[in-house]
This record gives C-alpha cells, structure tokens and sequence, in this order.
C-alpha cells in the first residue's frame, strides 16, 4: 500500500489551485486566466506521475466546469441564446459518435 505522501500534496494543489481560479475568476473577472490556471495545475500534478493520470484529468475538468459555471453564474460569461438540450444532441454527427464508441474499444 502506498504512503499517502502525494495524494495529500495533489489534494493541497488542487485546493491551491481552485481558489487561485476562483480568485481570478470572482475578483479580477478573468475566466480565460482561470482556466488557464486549472489547466497548467493538472498538468503539473500529471507530470509528477504520482497521482491517477484519469483521475486527476477528470478532476481537473470538472474544476473547467466547475469554473465557467461560476463565471456564468456571477454574469461574466453570458449564455446569449441558449439551445435546448435536443438541439444540441441533434446536431452532433453520428461519425463522431462512432468515432468516440470505436476509440473506447
């Protein structure tokens, strides 16, 4: 069983990172930074290949999601027209599901 060493220093980089995102995100109303910020962080905590490569890319996109959504929510990113959801499932080509369902095999 491993030491939990380096899950405890990529749970202190996450939050660090999270609330660096959150930071530029509510103070400063720089999204685009934020991202940013999320993105070199999972890639760092990658890189180290201490951690769960899938689990920490997931986490760092639900962190993305988690980010837009507060910038949506505060009004710095407005959704202009928004679709219903049957829209936008109809318009995706059935190549590219194809595609996802061939490469998860």
């Amino acid at each position: 069983m491993k030491k939990p060493g380096w899950e405890v220093i990529a749970a202190i980089g996450v939050l660090l990172m999270t609330a660096i995102a959150m930071v530029l995100t509510i103070s400063f109303h720089s999204t685009a930074g934020a991202i940013i910020v999320v993105f070199i962080g999972t890639y760092v905590l990658i890189s180290t290949e201490k951690v769960n490569r899938t689990a920490m890319a997931l986490l760092g996109m639900s962190l993305a999601g988690f980010v837009l959504w507060m910038a949506w929510y505060i009004g710095i990113l407005p959704i202009v027209d928004p679709h219903p959801f049957e829209v936008l499932i109809a318009e995706i080509e059935w190549t590219t599901i194809i595609f996802i369902i061939a490469m998860s095999m």
